[in-house]
């Protein structure tokens, strides 16, 4: 008995025997080969493992999130760059964000809490590299510990404009 299937072109109903689609008058020939290897896959395929859904901090988070939030959170991770102009200001205005929103906000607990072991982390990588400036290793650790910092922080703030997790790469979890 052949075996039916439905024709790409119009879904009408047909079998692996008709050479022509009775609805749009289409050649067969083509999709029952496709047809033919795609059963022939099937049927030499290993049982898959059933799919869970994984946790993934790139993605959004199952609760809504207000503009307030998303621009807490954006703050956060551009203070950073503030830094640049006054020292230690990036760790002073994540540490506010953070004391103020901890127990409000999910998101803006998150994301600070990530912005804040990030900048703790990179306050001990520029004395790492500070320190290698004897060495003179410490410029080129330097300027590449800044071209990094630009754009994790960009980064972390276009993903918390987003409502979306973000992790910062390399950093070392102070705080939980």
């Amino acid at each position: 008995m052949p075996a039916s299937y439905r024709c790409p072109r119009c879904g009408q109903q047909v079998t692996t025997d008709m050479r022509f689609c009775p609805g749009c008058r289409s050649d067969l020939a083509v999709y029952q080969q496709q047809y033919q290897q795609q059963r022939e896959q099937q049927r030499y395929q290993q049982p898959q493992q059933p799919h869970y859904p994984q946790h993934a901090y790139g993605g959004r988070p199952a609760y809504p999130v207000s503009r307030d939030e998303t621009n807490s959170a954006m703050f956060c991770h551009l203070a950073s760059l503030l830094g640049y102009l006054i020292p230690f200001s990036q760790l002073i205005i994540v540490l506010i964000i953070w004391s103020n929103n901890k127990d409000r906000s999910e998101f803006v607990r998150e994301h600070s809490t990530e912005a804040l072991n990030y900048q703790l982390s990179y306050l001990l990588y520029a004395f790492i590299s500070g320190m290698a400036i004897f060495f003179l290793v410490g410029f080129l650790m330097l300027l590449a510990l800044t071209i990094f910092d630009i754009i994790v922080s960009i980064t972390g703030a276009m993903k918390a404009s987003n409502g979306e997790r973000y992790r910062y790469p390399l950093t070392i979890r102070f705080v939980k």
